[in-house]
Formats: structure tokens, C-alpha cells, sequence
């Protein structure tokens, strides 16, 4: 859009109203684009003019910022430095990005906090998408909390920093076996554990179910930016817990979630998140029901989870 030399709005619905964007604009004005936009929020309005150069962004906020403006500064009418100005959170995301532009001719040189992006074309090429560790880790914990699964079509050697879902079930003691292309999970004695999800923002809600029918106290941390997704996550995950009897707490950048041995069966608010929606339905393991609200907000990200959810031998009913 930057690229372009006409007068372009983008808007957006629902949640993506609320999710601030003003340190991406700046960045793309510091770069030589006009974007205008509303406080830190959609919509905006972008007139072109991206030339390159010197541009700085933070990367505590949201490492697809920092993706978009690498991904388009190879476009740029000259070569670009883009500075990174706070600790960079997500970073795996971040180098897939980069691995993917040198798969199309883009090699971007890294350095303390600054990425070198050259004035190139990017060039065809033949290219495989690897399978999702996102959308596989709600059947890996169901598995871990009750029966087996195996995926297949996975990369063990990903980049994607969901994959860490591999090392939290093997601390939680569910048995967890890798192979060349797939992954094999199955049940077992579950037991608290320590994570940390400042590179894996979107594996709170599920390691927070893991957590709640896991033996003792688990504590997820670095969930600050939880807070900036579809929903506040923090506040989703915490409220829907104790809706359901599990104690939990929040310190600081801190959950800290007790197991509990009876979960209760109720309504669950999904907050027009995915990703609530998706990892509060494995609750309806260790108890008779779950009702999540609003339940086709999958659509975001898996629209045929309650599908393949159901052919994995979990009763789904959709209640009009």
C-alpha cells in the first residue's frame, strides 16, 4: 500500500479497531510514505511515497510491524535500515521472515537490533509452506490431557515459536515423540510447569488449560503483550478460569495458574478471540460440557476446527 501513489483507506471490524498500529505508521513516514491515521488506530489513509532509508520501530509491540517493513523495504527505491529500538520480542517470527525473503533473492544482514535490507527484486521461485504449530497446539495438549494424536506433515525443525509447545508437554510429563515430518502426543500424569510466552503470545490460552488440569501450581510468564491481541488475553484466560473454579492469579507479568482436580462445566466467553475459543473447548476433556460463545471466531485463523475437532472423538454441537 506504501508503495503505491494513490490515495488508498484501509479499515478493518471487531478487534482489529482496537489494536493499536501507530508505531508501524510512524515507521513507514520515517521511511517516506504518507500514512495518516486515526490516533494509533484504524483506519488510515496512505498517499504512497515509501522511498527507504532510515526508519525505527519497537519490538515489544508486534513483530509483524517489523515483518511488513522488511518484507516491503526490498521494494524501496534505495536500500534500507530499519533500527529496532526496545528488546526484540517474537524473534523467531521475525527470522522466518527473513529466511523467506532469501529463499526469493532478499538476503537482509542482521545486527544488534539492526536489519540491512538491500535495494533488490525479489525473484520466483519454488517454495513449501510448512504445516501450522499454531493451529496443531490445541490437539497436541488435548492429546497430552486425554488419549494420543499423531500430526502429520509437520516440520520438527521449524522456526515458528509455537513449536516450544513441544518442550512445555515434556516438562508437563506428557509423552511427546518427533519424527521426520510428523509429531505423536499421548496422555499422561500431568504435573505444573514454568513457561515463558514473550515469543509465543498466542500459546497463553492453551498452556493456561493445560495448566488448570495439570497436578500443583504452573506459572506462565511474559504475557504483557497478551493483552494487545483479538482479545485481552489475560483478562479472557483469568476470567474464564475462575468462571470454571480454577484459582488463578495474575503477578506483574505473571500468571500463575493452580491445577484443579474438578473443572466445572459452564459457559465459556471466547471474547470474539480464536484462539480463547479453540483452547477453552478442551476443557469439555475432564468435565460433561463446555459452551463457548460466539464459537465461529475460529473462522479467523482454522475455520474447520470444530470439524476436525469432531472427527478427532469429541462430541461438538453447535447450539442455534
Amino acid at each position: 500500500m506504501s508503495l503505491i501513489n494513490n490515495r488508498l483507506v484501509v479499515s478493518g471490524s471487531g478487534s482489529l479497531l482496537r489494536r493499536p498500529i501507530g508505531e508501524l505508521v510512524r515507521a513507514l513516514n520515517d521511511l517516506g510514505a504518507k500514512v495518516l491515521s486515526n490516533g494509533d488506530y484504524l483506519p488510515v489513509i496512505s498517499y504512497g511515497g515509501f522511498r527507504g532509508g532510515v526508519g525505527r520501530v519497537r519490538g515489544d509491540i508486534s513483530s509483524q510491524f517489523i515483518s511488513s517493513l522488511l518484507i516491503v523495504s526490498a521494494l524501496a527505491k534505495e536500500p534500507t535500515t530499519i533500527i529496532i529500538t526496545s528488546k526484540l520480542e517474537s524473534k523467531p517470527y521475525v527470522m522466518m521472515t527473513l529466511k523467506t525473503q532469501e529463499c526469493f533473492g532478499v538476503r537482509v544482514v542482521f545486527n544488534d537490533n539492526v536489519f540491512e535490507v538491500p535495494q533488490v527484486s525479489y525473484r520466483p521461485t519454488e517454495f513449501s509452506v510448512e504445516g501450522d504449530w499454531s493451529s496443531i497446539t490445541y490437539f497436541l495438549v488435548g492429546a497430552a490431557i486425554s488419549g494420543y494424536v499423531r500430526i502429520l506433515n509437520i516440520n520438527p525443525e521449524s522456526l515458528q515459536s509455537d513449536k516450544m509447545i513441544i518442550d512445555v508437554l515434556r516438562l508437563s510429563g506428557a509423552s511427546v515423540v518427533l519424527g521426520s515430518d510428523w509429531v505423536e502426543v499421548s496422555s499422561s500424569g500431568l504435573e505444573g510447569f514454568e513457561s515463558d510466552v514473550s515469543d509465543s503470545p498466542d500459546l497463553l490460552p492453551v498452556l493456561s488449560v493445560l495448566a488448570a488440569v495439570s497436578k500443583g501450581t504452573s506459572v506462565v510468564r511474559g504475557v504483557s503483550r497478551c493483552r494487545l491481541k483479538e482479545s485481552d488475553r489475560v483478562e479472557a484466560v483469568t476470567t474464564n478460569l475462575r468462571n470454571l473454579g480454577v484459582d488463578v492469579r495474575v503477578l506483574g507479568d505473571e500468571v500463575l495458574i493452580k491445577g484443579c482436580k474438578t473443572i466445572k462445566s459452564g459457559i465459556v466467553s471466547s471474547y470474539g478471540d480464536h484462539r480463547i475459543a479453540m483452547a477453552f473447548s478442551l476443557l469439555s476433556l475432564v468435565t460433561d460440557y463446555v459452551v463457548i460463545d460466539n464459537p465461529f471466531c475460529v473462522s479467523k485463523s482454522y475455520p474447520n476446527f470444530w470439524e476436525d475437532l469432531n472427527s478427532l472423538g469429541m462430541n461438538v454441537e453447535v447450539i442455534l
